[in-house]
């Protein structure tokens, strides 16, 4: 469940954004979904390749190498934590 909202219909997208303010159930349900959505369609790793990707064809013509595997010692990365706001800590109760 969810909505979409076509670019530029701005009376669309006021009656979202009413529709999820007076219905809570429906707005955590959207909230829900999206967040499985994303989890199960993005990730940071294939972000950062595509960036690599596109960086190297900025900068040179060679073809840009694969990002070392996160076990690999020469990667230092922080590891990426949910926000700590309640909005975040709602969908995971």
């Amino acid at each position: 469940m969810g909505c979409s909202i076509e670019p530029g219909d701005g009376k669309s997208l006021a009656a979202a954004i009413l529709e999820f303010i007076s219905d809570e159930k429906l707005a955590a349900l959207c909230a829900t979904n999206g967040l499985r959505y994303t989890i199960e369609h993005f990730s940071f790793d294939d972000m950062m390749e595509a960036k690599l990707q596109v960086d190297a064809s900025l900068t040179s013509t060679e073809t840009a190498r694969p990002l070392p595997a996160p076990n690999d010692a020469r990667v230092l990365a922080q590891p990426v934590r949910p926000r700590g706001d309640g909005f975040t800590r709602s969908l995971r109760n």
